[in-house]
């Protein structure tokens, strides 16, 4: 993300903040001691007056009532504020500022001329004239060094002095990207740029980091601050509000009024309360007075205790008729249940002997029957049908394995097509498999813009083409295809039969596409050709050849690595190369004699 898309997501989201806090601003404040003691003056004037004037008087009456002596106690204040209020945004803003100051002082920027030097130094370059010193391998097992004056680069090759290097050939020496780098004008830039972009980032979080550290020490000073100064132009706060002078008068006389008139009513209530229950007290009190002491009449005491024994007995003899009759209850459903039970024991053995007499009879009049069941069974699990049954299941276990097989190999075929089609796992299955098999799974993967532009660029491989329905295909056993990644698509093919020649074709073509960055390359795949060692060959035989070194030669058909030798003959020529062979395409040897070129590759020999 660039500096400024941060700073438009930073000023976005602060805004969004701020919106969402309007309804809580007035949490953020604390009353200073100002609003205290101009709120406790407020309440001991309003106190009294109501003390004296009783409630009657409203709130708007009260305030203006002691209002002059409100003002005299803090300060000679003015019925309303005379400044403008500082709200919580305005604290934001304010602490805003102060914290990009402080981020700006002691995180500096660099200018974009020391951003430039400084990543110059990071990736430097050659340029024409410069002496360098080249250490590259244009045989596989032979490096070799070349130091002169850089003369600049021309498509896969560098001059130095009146040498031709090829830069693949430099990449042969293990860690040399560095120095390759350093003949590469176009990579050399985009890293430059990377890296001063990746620079500015990083300060950028710094400062942001510092602002986070020192926010909140930054925003209680300035909200202190402004509590002062709303103070002094004349507001008080109160109740999570700031209130103008006559406001708060008239605030706190309501609250104090309405709780005046609470305690009153609640006084008033428990008054009425004790009077009911007084009067409800003397009633009962009466009433058991005339209930136990009559006025004509005084209760004997062995008559109460008489008629007491008497009820007592009454309720007993309730009882033990009560449980009598319940017990007499329960004994008569016992009966019943055991004369239930004998009744259906006496059924159940009734037809148990009506079904043994029924079975006696079907015995008598089908004799045979149980022979022809055994026979039946017998017939069953004869040798015949075991048999079949097993013939049966090894056909179907046959059948199963010849189309499981089928399927897959249609799915192997069809895998570079599935990895085309895939939304996202199976691109993920093909860096997997890449990182598992680095020495045989080679690749080829740039990013581009859009995803028509990577598919466009898989079409410009030889072996990549269009079909009618518009997909791509490929005849070759390898994998490819398009997957979407951050802002752009990576374009990738590769797999363990992607050969040099495929490998070399897609690494040449995809960075010349217009908009192509690097992705991820893998190193060349390895040529098996047993090429034979021409000294061993001159010192056991009459053949001298010389080698010529490595070439890349670009046609119509992709890219080809020509081994290029000289003979003194066609003769020495066709014998050297009747003891090579040559297994893949991409590949051929050539070799150099007076009477013409004779080469070999995976088609036989020919001549150029």
């Amino acid at each position: 993300m660039s500096v400024c898309a941060k700073k438009t997501w930073l000023w976005l989201s602060c805004s969004v903040l701020l919106v969402v806090a309007l309804p809580v601003w007035a949490a953020f404040w604390e009353a200073g001691e100002i609003s205290q003691q101009r709120v406790r003056i407020a309440q001991t004037l309003l106190g009294d007056y109501f003390q004296h004037m009783g409630l009657k008087q409203s709130s708007e009456q009260a305030a203006a009532a002691v209002f002059k002596d409100f003002s005299s106690q803090c300060g000679r204040l003015a019925a309303r504020a005379t400044g403008e209020l500082l709200t919580e945004q305005d604290v934001l803003v304010a602490s805003e500022k102060i914290l990009l100051e402080m981020s700006q002082k002691a995180i500096p920027f660099p200018s974009d001329k020391d951003l430039e030097k400084a990543a110059e130094k990071a990736y430097p370059l050659y340029r024409p004239g410069d002496k360098v010193v080249v250490v590259y391998m244009p045989n596989p097992q032979y490096p070799a060094a070349v130091e002169g004056i850089y003369q600049g680069k021309i498509g896969a090759f560098i001059r130095v002095g009146n040498a031709r290097i090829r830069i693949h050939d430099m990449m042969r020496i293990e860690n040399n990207e560095a120095e390759v780098l350093k003949f590469d004008p176009e990579a050399t830039g985009r890293l430059r740029k990377e890296w001063i972009l990746r620079r500015r980032n990083e300060l950028y979080d710094s400062r942001q980091r510092y602002e986070e550290e020192n926010g909140s020490v930054v925003k209680m000073q300035q909200r202190n601050l402004f509590i002062s100064r709303n103070e002094r132009a004349g507001y008080t706060f109160y109740q999570d509000e700031w209130l103008e002078p006559m406001a708060l008068l008239q605030r706190v006389a309501t609250q104090m009024r309405s709780e005046k008139q609470r305690v009153l009513a609640l006084a008033t209530q428990r008054a009425r309360q004790q009077a009911i229950k007084t009067m409800e007290d003397q009633a009962v009190s009466e009433f058991l007075k005339g209930l136990f002491s009559p006025s004509h009449e005084r209760p004997n005491p062995e008559e109460t205790l008489l008629a007491l024994e008497q009820s007592n007995k009454e309720r007993l003899e309730r009882e033990q008729r009560a449980k009598a009759e319940e017990d007499a209850r329960k004994q008569a459903a016992m009966d019943e249940a055991r004369q239930k039970a004998a009744d259906e024991a006496r059924l159940a053995a009734e037809a148990e002997a009506e079904a043994r007499r029924q079975a006696a009879t079907q015995a008598a009049a089908a004799p045979n029957q149980g022979a022809e069941v055994a026979e039946k069974e017998i017939t069953l699990m004869s040798p015949q049908v075991v048999l079949g049954v097993f013939l049966v299941v090894v056909l179907l276990a046959l059948g199963g394995w010849f189309f499981y097989n089928r399927k897959q190999r249609q799915e192997k075929n069809d895998t570079f097509k599935k990895f085309f089609e895939g939304k996202g796992k199976l691109q993920k299955d093909f860096w997997e498999q890449a990182d598992a098999d680095p020495d045989h799974f080679k690749y080829v993967a740039y990013m581009f813009p859009s995803i028509a532009d990577a598919n466009h660029a898989l079409q410009k491989l030889s072996y990549i083409q269009i079909s009618g329905s518009g997909d791509l295909k490929c005849a070759r056993d390898i994998l490819f295809g398009v997957y979407p990644h951050l802002e752009g698509a990576v374009a990738f093919v590769g797999g363990t039969k992607f050969s040099y020649a495929l490998w070399r074709e897609a690494s040449a073509v995809m960075p010349e596409e217009p908009g192509a960055v690097y992705f991820k390359v893998s190193t060349e795949p390895f040529v098996s050709l047993d090429i034979p060692d021409v000294e061993k060959l001159a010192s056991e035989s009459d053949l001298h050849i010389e080698n010529l070194g490595v070439e890349e030669l670009a046609g119509e058909n992709g890219f080809i690595r020509c081994y290029k030798y000289r003979a003194e003959t066609k003769d020495a020529a066709m014998s050297f190369l009747t003891g090579i062979d040559v297994n893949e395409e991409g590949i051929s040897i050539q070799v150099e004699t007076p009477e013409g070129i004779f080469g070999k590759d995976e088609n036989g020999v020919y001549t150029a």
